[in-house]
């Protein structure tokens, strides 16, 4: 903010100063990126000229004339002289022009190297004129085609120095035609002349058929194909354009007699339109709690209970719970989305997790479909609780995924992340099926006679081919697929052959969580011989 107090405030604290850089870091962008998505800034587009002269810094983004050599509309004349960068400012000047036929009036225009393309949200800050020329932030293409202004105001004028003065232009070149425009103005807050101080002037360019006004942020116009929007070519605003501050003396005004008198021009308390700073963004997705699950086929599996989703033979039917694991139980995700994955069944290809079509709430029974596409109802949004995840249904954040054992059928529930029904495992496909040779390096050396040729021992290769455990590593629970029927001892040793005490939840799950980190035997013993695995406790 580059005030008189401002400068009083740097003068008395100068360690502060290296502080006031981005002058808008604490202004609000009033626009909306739109969901799951945030603002980048466009440092090639934004400037907030707290530097002096025109150095490296604004050569490097600025044009300090018209780009293509134009010298500007009916009596304009275009003049890098006019254009400064001070006190905190880009300032832009008039002075009178002599000796140039058929132009009576420099003025400063100062344009973007390069151009900008929707969607994009671009603002200055600015303090107009107040003498009889235009001040203005505007867009236009590189063709001359395409126009935005997104402010031309007037500041010696009673009424016209008090509004934003915006409109559009699709231009015929040859012969020259104004094909379609639309302008419209709007009061400042408190009907104040724009010439006493700064306001805010910003265009949210959202597509080739939209774009949004908005002054001291505040939303005053929208333009789009349902209102004031036309182009009889029908492309509308289908190119990049380039930003554009500047001031002029326009046609109609200097055939109407009207230009700024050499008294206007010599006064410096009126002659100069300030710029304290541009600002442009770009909406991007917001990664910043984006949720990467890779590629890949897992099994679902509710993280407190050795119970997985199966997915059943017809589409459209519901899904059921298994305690153990199968080819309908692995599902392929795939990331269409910030957080957001498809999930199809592995035994039934064409069966992609849904909430069915246009249901909601809660107990509502999840099933598969055929459906292809990203309709919300077959996008599922992943949260992460822990190690875990909850799923939530893209079309309805309310409620999530939710596996109760009392029922066999999975259904959705008020999404709880401290409801176990709603914490998901997911296990790789192939980190199962080769989980017992799984044990990490720097474990395995730091155990005597032990090798990833000895980890697994058994006295009859048809028992061999019947089990397996997950997962390994492992921190808590420790799984035992397929175990064999007739199984009459379990028991887990460490490598010195003494016994540790485990508790057995179930058939095929045991609970190692009081074990010290270390490599560990499960031996299985059975009428017709043992088996032993080792695995790591982590």
């Amino acid at each position: 903010m580059k005030t008189k107090q401002l400068f009083k405030m740097l003068m008395l604290l100068p360690l502060f100063t290296g502080t006031f850089a981005q002058d808008w870091k604490n202004v609000p962008i009033p626009a909306n990126p739109g969901t799951g998505k945030v603002w980048q800034i466009q440092n090639q587009h934004s400037d907030d000229f707290n530097y002096n002269g025109k150095n490296a810094a604004f050569n490097s983004k600025w044009l300090d004339n018209h780009r293509a050599g134009w010298s500007g509309p009916g009596e304009t004349q275009f003049s890098a002289n006019h254009s400064a960068v001070t006190g905190g400012n880009l300032q832009i000047k008039a002075g009178r022009v002599t000796n140039i036929q058929g132009k009576t009036t420099f003025c400063g225009h100062v344009t973007t190297k390069t151009p900008v393309i929707y969607p994009v949200f671009t603002e200055v800050r600015m303090k107009c004129s107040g003498i009889n020329l235009s001040s203005n932030f505007w867009l236009l293409s590189a063709d001359d085609v395409n126009e935005i202004d997104v402010t031309e105001t007037y500041g010696a004028e009673d009424f016209a120095g008090r509004r934003m003065a915006t409109n559009y232009h699709i231009f015929q070149r040859s012969p020259f035609l104004d094909l379609a425009n639309s302008p419209k103005s709007y009061a400042s807050n408190g009907n104040v002349p724009l010439k006493n101080d700064y306001h805010r002037f910003g265009l949210y360019w959202k597509s080739a058929t939209e774009f949004d006004f908005y002054f001291d942020g505040v939303l005053v116009r929208t333009l789009n194909r349902s209102n004031d929007l036309k182009d009889p070519r029908n492309r509308f605003f289908d190119q990049a354009m380039h930003l554009i501050l500047n001031t002029e003396l326009h046609s109609w005004k200097s055939n109407a007699g009207i230009r700024p008198s050499n008294t206007e021009l010599n006064n410096n308390a009126i002659n100069t339109l300030y710029f304290d700073w541009i600002r442009t963004y770009k909406p991007i997705v917001d990664t910043t709690n984006d949720v990467t699950i890779p590629d890949g086929v897992y099994y679902i599996k509710k993280a407190s209970s050795n119970i997985y989703l199966k997915a059943t033979a017809a589409l459209g039917n519901t899904i059921s719970i298994n305690n153990n694991t199968e080819q309908a139980t692995q599902w392929k995700f795939t990331k269409v989305g910030n957080s957001e994955y498809s999930i199809n069944s592995v035994a039934y290809p064409q069966g992609r997790l849904e909430v069915p079509f246009g249901k909601k709430g809660r107990g509502v029974k999840i099933a598969t479909t055929n459906w292809t596409g990203s309709a919300s109802h077959i996008i599922w949004k992943a949260e992460k609780v822990g190690n875990n995840y909850i799923f939530i249904p893209k079309h309805d954040p309310l409620h999530a995924l939710d596996i109760w054992e009392g029922n066999s059928i999975v259904h959705t529930w008020n999404k709880n992340p401290g409801n176990s029904n709603q914490v998901i495992s997911l296990i790789p496909v192939n980190k199962i099926s080769n989980q017992e040779n799984i044990i990490p390096q720097n474990l395995i050396t730091n155990h005597e006679h032990t090798s990833r040729n000895q980890i697994t021992v058994t006295k009859d290769n048809s028992i061999s081919k019947a089990l397996t455990i997950f997962p390994n590593p492992v921190k808590n629970m420790l799984y035992l697929k397929e175990t064999p029927k007739e199984t009459t001892q379990l028991r887990v040793t460490n490598l010195k052959g003494k016994s540790e005490i485990i508790k057995k939840t179930n058939t095929n799950t045991l609970d190692v969580s009081q074990l010290n980190p270390g490599v560990y035997v499960l031996k299985i013993t059975t009428p017709s011989g043992e088996q032993e695995v080792k695995f790591v406790k982590e």
